[in-house]
């Protein structure tokens, strides 16, 4: 077993809405993975007031090592994930003191066995960068893979950065304070944190594959979150903008 993390505490946050029975399938594996790292665990979920909360009983039959402790915090109505996870992030910068904080979507699309990647990585930077996972690969189908790519060019176009990650990261304990105080971090949880200046870095790894129940992601939803994204941005969009139509403007003069 690894001793690098010897005496260490990971904090892991989902937020959920109607993926109980994920959340009960993941656990026992992010269980495996932190006891294997000698990390003492603590699960964090933000429930976004779930109407289907099968599953749920299975995570209180299950027993763990690593893990220690499982909070739940319910919503009273549906505030969307990436508030969710800003509500989450406020709570464990409250109230949970911890070396690392994982913060992961409860689907297992976002795989458990990637945790220990991040972890490692984040320790080699020396605990003074949040650690991104880079999706080198999708698993949706392929109209949502095609706007993903249209997004990602908008997103470049507009912006001039790029976007590749989503919410799995894995941050130190020491930033999870800062991290809360973005303000931005409601609508768009990792180009809020991208955009703040903090220091990041990505590893590459392959999206999972939802194991129950219908993905909440579709075009519509896409549109939106990218449309968040874009409003951290909106200095740099408008810019972009003025100059996109002004060089149009003399095109058609010319």
């Amino acid at each position: 077993m690894a001793t690098d993390f010897k005496g260490k505490t990971c904090v892991i946050l989902m937020a959920t809405y109607d993926d109980w029975l994920s959340i009960a399938h993941i656990s026992p594996i992010l269980d495996k993975e932190l006891l294997e790292l000698n990390l003492v665990g603590q699960i964090v979920i933000v429930d976004d007031s779930s109407n289907d909360t099968n599953g749920k009983e299975l995570l209180r039959e299950q027993a763990f090592s690593a893990i220690q402790k499982i909070d739940v915090i319910q919503l009273s109505s549906n505030q969307g994930n990436q508030r969710a996870m800003a509500i989450g992030t406020a709570y464990v910068a409250a109230n949970i003191e911890c070396d690392y904080m994982i913060a992961m979507d409860s689907d297992n699309e976002d795989k458990p066995e990637d945790v220990p990647a991040l972890l490692k990585a984040c320790q080699a930077q020396n605990n003074e960068k949040i650690i991104f996972a880079e999706r080198s690969k999708r698993s949706e189908g392929n109209a949502f893979k095609l706007f993903y790519i249209f997004y990602k060019f908008l997103y470049r176009l507009l912006t001039g950065g790029s976007i590749s990650v989503g919410n799995f990261c894995a941050i130190p304990g020491h930033m999870i304070r800062r991290i809360a105080h973005i303000a931005e971090l409601w609508n768009h949880f990792p180009v809020s944190i991208i955009s703040s200046g903090v220091q990041y870095s990505k590893i590459p790894t392959e999206r999972g594959v939802r194991l129950f129940g219908q993905g909440k992601m579709n075009l519509p939803r896409l549109m939106v979150h990218a449309f968040s994204g874009f409003t951290i941005h909106a200095d740099i969009v408008a810019i972009r903008l003025m100059l996109l139509a002004g060089m149009l403007g003399l095109g058609l003069l010319f």
